[in-house]
């Protein structure tokens, strides 16, 4: 949406009825809030997924009323534009009185625009004293983690026909109610990937996989290759980064299963980098030459060639008929080179912590476990092969230790924080030991400005292990994007 205007619920209707699409995404405080409204997000969503990304809980269940007007007040601080829209959590509507009283004051406490209710056999009832009583109500179907224990795990529902007409039905039943959204969440990743609601894709893309949100995923590498090849769709083409062969056999199976081509970098094209940094793609006995990613590191670079290889490919096939093949390669240079992601080995080259710390470089990444550290280390050592000053942070979801291993080599000296205001947070103490266990000169500070009064001034600085920790630096340096 253009301008600045305050995005209400008229607004978002104004936008179905032009076709136009509304962004949403989630926030728990208010520095996201602020990055998220300040690029123009239409809808911020305080979720209960607070539980399990900031609280340290296993699931969304633990998550109480008070939880989330504490978040929402917080995010209501950062945001001027967004539609804050915040989630009820488990149990906090199980009787239409309870689900009134617990609404007004995620309203009145929370500063909440619109609210959020996954479904249920007695939503109905609830949607409509909501929307009698002038409150704006998301109704929430599909992946519902609020009944984890009911399904079992977190399941996509619909996948059979008889249950994909009931779905249907439910949602037209919450409309007639007097929904004023629908949300169909199919989840985190691949198979439960929100993108699944397209049914034709032009392509998909399967970056590299490796161990990470586990207890979405899997535990081995195998069943996390499973969900990821569920983005995978029929005669559509996905394109694959190179993988290690228990991740491409199984999405080398998935794909011949559901008649899906799978095209795989290092097998059916090939990247390399060239003298100047840039990204040269070999592809169908054509070769192209890219200049060099905005974005820092090799895997940035195998990034952005894999995101070549399937453009080139589908103007090859005329899939993008308003753009031919030299049209697709120089807008593909254009947007590679003027990429920019906060957060993502950025140059903190301006703001309080550059004026504090004028020795040498500043930098800044959000990565946050042992796949991110090794792909920071390799970035680090392309930008200075010596010795470097670790700042770092993480949640207590995270093991320090196998963070903390890759970027042993280049430690010169690791100085540990406790992520401000986040309660599920690793203590500084902690990750203290973890670094210490590992034989690197280790220390914990109480701030961001006291770690940089402890470090060697002779080696840069890269501070890692959160986004939320990348998000507090940002703050606190006064150089959050607009």
């Amino acid at each position: 949406m253009s301008g600045n205007e305050k995005v209400t619920a008229l607004t978002l209707k104004n936008f179905k009825k032009k076709k136009e699409k509304i962004a949403c995404m989630t926030a728990y405080d208010a520095a996201f809030g602020q990055i998220l409204d300040n690029i123009g997000i239409d809808v911020i969503l305080v979720g209960d997924s607070v539980g399990m990304v900031v609280q340290g809980h296993q699931t969304t269940v633990p998550v109480s009323i008070e939880d989330m007007i504490y978040h929402s007040k917080m995010v209501n601080r950062g945001v001027n534009r967004a539609m804050i829209m915040v989630d009820m959590p488990f149990m906090s509507y199980a009787t239409p009185a309870e689900c009134l009283a617990n609404a007004a004051l995620l309203m009145k406490e929370g500063g909440a625009e619109f609210i959020k209710l996954e479904w249920g056999e007695l939503e109905i009832d609830m949607v409509k004293r909501l929307t009698e009583c002038g409150i704006p109500v998301c109704a929430h179907l599909g992946l519902t983690p609020q009944a984890i224990h009911k399904y079992g795990g977190y399941r996509v529902q619909g996948r059979e026909l008889e249950a994909a007409k009931k779905m249907q039905d439910d949602a037209l039943s919450l409309v007639e109610a007097g929904a004023d959204l629908l949300l169909l969440e199919t989840g985190l990743g691949g198979a439960l990937d929100s993108t699944n609601v397209l049914k034709t894709p032009l392509a998909t893309i399967i970056t590299p996989i490796a161990q990470d949100h586990e207890h979405f995923l899997g535990t081995d590498l195998g069943q996390i290759a499973s969900q990821k090849a569920g983005i995978m769709r029929a005669q559509t083409a996905c394109y694959s980064a190179d993988q290690q062969t228990e991740v491409l056999h199984v999405l080398a199976e998935h794909a011949k299963n559901i008649g899906a081509s799978l095209q795989v970098a290092g097998r059916d094209f090939h990247l390399a980098e060239t003298d100047d940094g840039g990204i040269h793609l070999s592809y169908a006995g054509k070769d192209f030459l890219l200049p060099a990613p905005g974005l820092r590191g090799p895997h940035q670079l195998e990034n952005a060639g894999l995101a070549a290889a399937c453009l080139f490919d589908l103007a090859a096939k005329n899939r993008l008929p308003s753009l031919g093949q030299s049209q697709a390669t120089n807008a593909f240079a254009i947007g590679i080179q003027s990429a920019v992601w906060p957060g993502r080995v950025q140059p903190l080259n301006d703001g309080l912590l550059a004026e504090l710390w004028p020795h040498r470089p500043i930098w800044l990444d959000g990565a946050h476990n042992a796949h991110g550290a090794r792909a920071l280390a390799k970035t680090l050592g392309q930008i200075d092969d010596g010795k470097w000053n670790i700042i770092c942070g993480a949640l207590n979801t995270r093991d320090p230790a196998e963070f903390l291993a890759p970027l042993a080599a280049l430690a010169g000296s690791v100085r540990c924080l406790a992520i401000p205001d986040q309660p599920a947070s690793l203590s500084a103490a902690k990750m203290t030991d973890a670094a210490l266990a590992q034989g690197l000169d280790a220390a914990p500070a109480t701030s961001i400005i006291t770690a940089f009064d402890q470090l060697d001034p002779t080696y840069p600085v890269i501070i890692c292990g959160s986004l939320y920790l990348a998000g507090h630096v940002l703050v606190q340096n006064e150089t959050l994007p607009d």
